[in-house]
């Protein structure tokens, strides 16, 4: 059995993305990175078939690994798959989401000094927040960027991101400092998910870990917890002595 790991363009490798994410249903936080050239697409080949991709960043974090998928009917293979890819390209990270089981799966088989970088939260429900006197008004359409008022203050603003994988799209804000801890960072997530339903997608989001208040606020916005994203550090040393390690 020959296996091939080998460069490819973004292009080469839709087919298998689309499965990916199909598997993955959740919000693919990375998703956007290979068709924008923020990392480069690897195809893997076994007796001349693709059987699978890989993306490596090559931007803001090169050489991590963000995606690595197989096909069904070569899943059995995954290890002697990945230990080949490694071989070939020599990243030095693997970064995975926690609601993404194979890729999660591979960060803890593969890697050491894990540690974690956001959490990932997902719609949950409506809590039916009201915030008196505000209003929400739209600043840019094309961008789908709000500001919440209040008698001509502008008190916090946010917006819907799309160019995650469909149907997820993700929200952010900014509460401005004299009018933290009135509510109105918790209001405007509720009002831009409310939005993000009516274009058709599901509202998503994430923060840092250590960032607490931003946690609450969205719980309180009616999203919850759905996993988190890491990042190790590959230890080249795991993979198996079928399979040669570099030097």
């Amino acid at each position: 059995m020959r296996i091939v790991a080998q460069h490819c363009s973004a292009s080469d490798v839709v087919g298998m993305r689309e499965l990916y994410q199909h598997e993955c249903r959740c919000q693919v936080i990375a998703y956007s990175m290979l068709p924008r050239g923020l990392a480069d697409s690897w195809s893997i080949v076994v007796g001349g078939t693709m059987v699978g991709y890989a993306g490596i960043w090559n931007k803001h974090y090169p050489g991590r690994v963000s995606e690595f998928y197989v096909i069904p009917a070569y899943r059995s293979l995954q290890d002697e798959l990945f230990q080949a890819f490694l071989l070939t390209a020599t990243p030095i990270e693997i970064g995975a989401q926690t609601n993404i089981p194979h890729m999660a799966t591979l960060l803890y088989d593969y890697c050491d000094s894990i540690s974690q970088k956001n959490v990932l939260f997902q719609y949950d429900n409506h809590p039916g927040l009201a915030l008196s006197g505000a209003t929400l008004q739209i600043c840019d359409d094309s961008a789908n960027e709000w500001l919440l008022q209040r008698e001509e203050q502008i008190m916090a603003k946010g917006g819907i991101l799309h160019h995650y994988n469909a149907p997820y799209s993700d929200l952010y804000m900014e509460v401005f400092p004299q009018f933290r801890r009135l509510g109105a960072g918790s209001y405007l997530v509720q009002e831009l998910a409310a939005r993000c339903w009516q274009l058709g997608r599901i509202p998503c989001a994430r923060c840092n870990v250590d960032n607490s208040a931003s946690r609450r606020t969205l719980r309180r916005a009616g999203l919850r917890c759905c996993g988190y994203n890491l990042a190790g550090k590959i230890a080249y040393e795991r993979l198996t002595p079928l399979v040669p390690s570099p030097e």
